[in-house]
């Protein structure tokens, strides 16, 4: 189950197909998430710098919560049932 959660968090995180191919990144860029403004700088804006800045933001945000979720739910091993 704790790798079921993780693996869905950091997919949705990273899915920016539906959204992209249904909004385009909505009225004044109100449904775009870090993966979609990533693709929006890379192919319409040429910024590959910027785009990059963002893939590794995207990245330390997935880090930082596998340690939070893998460390908050950790069963301690041991001890009677």
């Amino acid at each position: 189950m704790l790798v079921t959660i993780l693996l869905r968090v950091i997919w949705i995180l990273n899915f920016p197909d539906i959204i992209y191919a249904m909004t385009n990144g909505g009225p004044a860029g109100s449904t775009h998430i870090f993966a979609t403004f990533m693709i929006e700088k890379v192919i319409f804006g040429q910024d590959y710098g910027q785009a990059s800045a963002i893939g590794v933001i995207i990245v330390l945000i997935l880090l930082l919560f596998t340690v939070f979720y893998v460390k908050a739910t950790r069963v301690e091993k041991g001890g009677d049932f």
